[in-house]
C-alpha cells in the first residue's frame, strides 16, 4: 500500500484561481492524503530534481515532451497501483505540484479554446473535467509506459519520439492507443516511415506527396490509426503477436496510400 496526496477537481480550480494573487498559496489547502503505507515523497522529489535538469530548459513543446516522458516514468513507476489509478492523484501533480511546470509548458494565450465557459487550457492541469487524461503528467507517464520496450539495451529509446500531434491525438486520446504492442509497433513505423516508403516497390511516395503537397505526411498517418482504429471493433490487438501488429500497421499504411485521393490535399 501507498500513501499519496491527491486533488479534487473543485481544489484544482481553486488552487490555479489563486495563482494570480501576489502571496504564494497554502498549498496544503489544495490536496489530502489518501491511502496508507509508504509515502511517494521520495519518488515526487526525484522527480522534481530530474525536471529542474539544465538539459530540459528552453526546449520546445515537442521536445520537453519526449525529455520528460522516460524521466516521469522513472521516477514514477515503482509508487504503486493505487495512486497511479487515482485520478486525483494525476491531478495532484499537474494542478498543484509541478503547476510551475505545466505553466510553462502550455502557457495561457488569447488561442485557448472555451469548454462549458472554462478555459480549455485547464485540460492541462487536469481541471477541466474530472477525466485527467489531457493532464500534462498523466500523458508524459501514459505514453512512456505504452512505449516502453523492455527488449532493448534502452528501453525509453521510442518515448523520445518527437511529435505533440502523434502522441497526444493517436496514442493517448484514442483506445486503440491502450495497448501496448500496437503502440510501439506504430511508434516504429512513425520513426522508419521515411525508408518504409522509399523502399515500397508498389507505390511511389514522391510523386504521390507531390501531387497531394498539403501536409501530406500528416494526413497520411492520420487516415493510419483510423484505419486501425476501425479495425479494433473486429481485431483484438492484444491476441496478435509484436510481429502480426508490425504486420498491421504497414498493411494498413500501404492501403491507405492506395487510397490518398480520399484524405489526400493539395494546396492548389
Amino acid at each position: 500500500m501507498t500513501s499519496y496526496p491527491a486533488t479534487s477537481l473543485d481544489k484544482a480550480r481553486k488552487h490555479l484561481s489563486e495563482q494570480s494573487s501576489k502571496s504564494a498559496p497554502d498549498l496544503e489547502k489544495f490536496f489530502d492524503i489518501r491511502g496508507q503505507g509508504d509515502a511517494v515523497d521520495d519518488a515526487l522529489a526525484n522527480l522534481r530534481d530530474a525536471l529542474d535538469s539544465k538539459a530540459l530548459k528552453g526546449l520546445a513543446r515537442g521536445e520537453f515532451d519526449a525529455a520528460a516522458r522516460p524521466l516521469v516514468h522513472q521516477a514514477l513507476s515503482g509508487i504503486g497501483e493505487d495512486a497511479l489509478s487515482d485520478q486525483d492523484f494525476w491531478r495532484y501533480l499537474a494542478s498543484v505540484r509541478f503547476y510551475s511546470v505545466v505553466a510553462k509548458r502550455h502557457p495561457k494565450t488569447g488561442k485557448s479554446g472555451k469548454s462549458d465557459g472554462l478555459d480549455g487550457n485547464l485540460a492541462n492541469y487536469g481541471a477541466l473535467r474530472a477525466d485527467v487524461r489531457e493532464s500534462l503528467f498523466f500523458r508524459l507517464y501514459t505514453g512512456a509506459d505504452l512505449a516502453y520496450d523492455a527488449e532493448v539495451e534502452d528501453p525509453y529509446h521510442l518515448t523520445r519520439i518527437v511529435d505533440v500531434d502523434l502522441w497526444q491525438s493517436h496514442i493517448i486520446r484514442v483506445m486503440s492507443g491502450d495497448n501496448p504492442a500496437y503502440v510501439r509497433a506504430l511508434l516504429r513505423w512513425f520513426m522508419t516511415r521515411d525508408s518504409w516508403r522509399s523502399g515500397l516497390s508498389e507505390v511511389d511516395c514522391a510523386s504521390l506527396f507531390a501531387r497531394f503537397d498539403y501536409e501530406p505526411d500528416k494526413r497520411h498517418l492520420r487516415d493510419l490509426v483510423k484505419r486501425v482504429r476501425r479495425l479494433r471493433s473486429n481485431v483484438v490487438h492484444e491476441f496478435l503477436s509484436d510481429e502480426e501488429v508490425a504486420d498491421m500497421v504497414s498493411h494498413e499504411a500501404m492501403k491507405s496510400l492506395q487510397t490518398i485521393e480520399r484524405w489526400g490535399k493539395s494546396k492548389s
